[in-house]
């Protein structure tokens, strides 16, 4: 908006921006494999130094280089090169942009039905529906509700099975030999 987009634009710009961040992050993730698989090798050979470098140094030099570097130069050169990139992406282009972010949403709604399609998880959904629709109860008293038995249903799930025997609400079992573990 500093570059005096109007505002539909700078939507149209940010949903893309945002997928494009994903796909940084992924991008990210992928080549990050192979630093753990040069950890794996410090692993065989025993080395906890080198396994704590790759564990930690490029993965976070690689991190800088994909996000840091790309917002400083943007932040540095400010909202007029900004403007001249979004210029540049007029027409073809951002319709395009548009096009991908018009598809977001749909992403994210399929997302959510192949959560709500996992064993264990449609029943909730349906529960929750009928609460809402039904019952007319409000959304935001059906999620603290949910959010609560969530919480609940996690801790009994949980449980080992001698703790569910005994009794116990899974707090730590009492050591019973005069050995400490390390």
């Amino acid at each position: 908006m500093a570059a005096g987009v109007n505002p539909a634009a700078a939507v149209t710009i940010a949903l893309p921006l945002g997928l494009l961040g994903t796909m940084v992050w992924v991008a990210h993730m992928t080549l990050d494999v192979t630093f753990v698989h040069m950890a794996d090798k410090a692993a065989e050979e025993g080395n906890l130094e080198k396994i704590c470098f790759w564990h930690v140094v490029p993965p976070q030099i690689l991190m800088f280089l994909l996000c840091v570097v790309p917002a400083t130069a943007a932040t540095y050169f400010g909202s007029t090169a900004v403007k001249g990139i979004i210029d540049s992406l007029t027409g073809r282009p951002l319709t395009v942009l548009t096009v991908i972010g018009g598809l977001l949403p749909a992403l994210g709604i399929a997302m959510n039905l192949r959560a709500i399609g996992r064993p264990g998880t449609l029943l909730f959904f349906l529960v929750g529906f009928i609460l809402v629709v039904y019952l007319k109860l409000p959304v935001i008293a059906v999620a603290v509700l949910a959010g609560v038995i969530g919480y609940f249903y996690t801790m009994l799930s949980n449980q080992t099975p001698q703790a569910a025997a005994a009794g116990d609400s899974g707090g730590a079992a009492p050591i019973e030999d005069d050995e400490e573990d390390f």
